[in-house]
């Protein structure tokens, strides 16, 4: 483990000489995962948000077709707050453009505030309604 080693592998029709590190199979899946579950969840706008996982899928009982990003908590006093998003809420739109992960989301706020509006149009799914709230942008 930790030492570095050639290993020679086969890729688009000639031998490669790699050199890898080796290590723990069982470190580097639990590393993976960890740094996974991470990269899915982002504070955007006073929210952490995440797209649907299997995991949140099992955990909430959303239905397979549900698509959107996961409101998996929102920052006391802010804005989201105040206008009333809340944890388990799914982002279904964004001004009118459907969002499934978090970086679509961010994408979606950025082209809204470039177009000079004071304010983002989010169509949120809640239990069995949806609503759409005006996310202010200051």
């Amino acid at each position: 483990v930790g030492k570095i080693v050639s290993i020679d592998v086969y890729r688009d029709g000639s031998i490669v000489d790699v050199k890898v590190k080796l290590g723990r199979f069982e470190e580097a899946e639990a590393n993976a995962r960890r740094n996974q579950q991470q990269s899915q969840v982002k504070i955007i706008a006073g929210l952490a948000v995440s797209r649907i996982t299997d995991r949140i899928r099992s955990e909430f009982k959303l239905d397979e077709s549900l698509q959107g990003v996961f409101v998996l908590d929102v920052e006391p006093d802010s804005k989201a707050e105040t206008k009333g998003i809340q944890k388990g809420d799914i982002i279904i739109e964004v001004g009118q453009k459907s969002v499934q992960t978090p970086e679509e989301f961010q994408t979606e706020l950025n082209v809204s505030k470039n177009k000079g509006r004071t304010a983002a149009l989010l169509l949120i799914k809640r239990a069995d309604q949806e609503l759409f709230i005006a996310l202010p942008f200051n």
